[in-house]
Parts: C-alpha cells; sequence; structure tokens
C-alpha cells in the first residue's frame, strides 16, 4: 500500500471514531479527517493476539495486502483503523481477505 495512505502514530492516537464495526477477526473505526486528501489507513496488532512479533508482522501483511485491493473503495478525508482481535493470529489470508470485504461492505 503506497505511503500516503499510511497514517503516523500521533494521527492513529489522536484520531476520535465515530464509528465501530465489527468483524470475526477485526474491527474496524472510522473517523473524519477533514484536512486528508486521501483516506488513512492503519494496523493495530496488540501483544494480546500474538507474543511473538513475526506472527504480528504477518498478521499485518496479510491484512495490508487484503486492504490495498478496496482502497478505491475508501473516502477520502478519512481514517479506517483495522485493529485486529485474537482469532486473528490463526487466519490464514483468504479468511482475512473475507473479513475485511465484509468490514468495507459494512460502511
Amino acid at each position: 500500500m503506497p505511503k500516503r495512505y499510511s497514517l503516523s502514530g500521533p494521527e492513529i492516537r489522536s484520531v476520535k471514531p465515530s464509528r465501530r464495526i465489527s468483524g470475526m477477526l477485526f474491527s474496524l473505526a472510522i473517523a473524519r479527517i477533514p484536512d486528508r486528501t486521501v483516506p488513512g489507513v492503519a494496523f493495530v496488532v496488540s501483544k494480546k493476539v500474538a507474543l511473538r512479533a513475526n506472527v504480528r508482522n504477518l498478521i499485518k501483511r496479510r491484512l495490508r495486502s487484503a486492504v490495498r485491493t478496496h482502497v478505491g473503495k475508501l473516502l477520502a478525508g478519512s481514517a479506517y483503523i483495522f485493529t485486529a482481535r485474537r482469532n486473528a493470529s490463526h487466519a490464514d489470508y483468504a479468511d482475512i481477505a473475507s473479513d475485511v470485504q465484509d468490514l468495507i461492505a459494512k460502511i
């Protein structure tokens, strides 16, 4: 995913979500950021989901790849923060892609 879509750490912490959508593997928080010209996307995987860093990074890589195909459907001036749930550590790419598609369809 191109860097222009990424949210920085301070941007993620300053966002106050106006809407939350829950899926089987991820929770999606949506907020307005009026000064952005492209949608901002962030991925959060805590140590509660997976203790090992390589597993957390694998989840983020798979999630980033799944969201990349849907980035054109996201609204400019909005922030989308995907937070992994515990069962995401055992999911394969097909499960992740399906959950992302379901979350984006609910927007």
